[in-house]
């Protein structure tokens, strides 16, 4: 009984090798592929930026007279405020490399800029939006939740808040909207977002 014990066990570590190697030999060529586009990223010149579909916040149509008295308003107002004038792109989805190979590696500084900037906005329209919800104000709340998914946003809550709003106003016939808008998404985000719109 030992040999054809031996055997197996032969066959195994034969097995367990040859699916050692393939894994070492595929992050090789993963790694070696990512290097190859890196340096060929970093070759691209500075390229002109003012095509980019930059982001203007509607200050007059937002709700930024409204409960001044509360602190978690008056943060959410003075942090979009403080953007106002600021350079906003959404970059969601796009590496680091994919910037300076579609832009320049000189504008990568400026492109992450950018996109932080836009990460701060939609984050501040989400926590917004949610305080004023909570204070019962659904249609201002909708109003800053469907800038925010308009823009390119990708914070679930916001598109879970937004489809209750519709659905307690009595708007079902709006979630149509809001599904393309999340399926149009380029973040690992998409799936979570559709998944929970689903229910509605």
């Amino acid at each position: 009984m030992r040999f054809p014990c031996f055997t197996i066990f032969l066959l195994f570590v034969g097995w367990f090798t040859y699916q050692r190697l393939r894994i070492e030999r595929k992050e090789k060529a993963t790694q070696e592929a990512f290097w190859k586009k890196e340096e060929e990223a970093n070759s691209v010149q500075r390229k002109d930026l003012s095509d980019l579909a930059y982001i203007t916040i509607p200050i007059s149509q937002l709700p930024i007279h409204l409960l001044p008295e509360d602190e978690i308003l008056k943060s959410c107002v003075e942090g979009v405020l403080a953007l106002e004038g600021q350079k906003i792109v959404n970059f969601t989805g796009l590496s680091n490399t994919e910037l300076k190979l579609q832009y320049g590696a000189a504008n990568l500084y400026q492109l992450t800029a950018y996109d932080q900037n836009f990460t701060v906005l939609v984050r501040l329209f989400q926590k917004w939006a949610s305080r004023l919800y909570e204070l019962s104000y659904p249609e201002e709340a909708a109003a800053l939740l469907t800038l925010a998914v308009q823009w390119g946003s990708d914070i679930k809550a916001s598109y879970v808040l937004l489809a209750k709003i519709y659905e307690e106003n009595g708007q079902l016939s709006n979630i149509p909207w809001l599904r393309e808008r999340a399926a149009s998404l380029n973040s690992l985000m998409k799936e979570p977002i559709l998944n929970a719109l689903s229910q509605y």
